[in-house]
């Protein structure tokens, strides 16, 4: 059961960290058009 917790876990965090990246990423595309 905790193993099953923990790869749910892992895939969680792998998931938003990869949104967070592309999310910055995305601003800071959005700044150089502004410029």
């Amino acid at each position: 059961m905790r193993d099953y917790f923990a790869q749910e876990y892992f895939t969680f965090t792998m998931v938003t960290t990869r949104n967070r990246k592309r999310t910055e990423e995305s601003n800071e595309n959005k700044e150089q058009n502004l410029e």
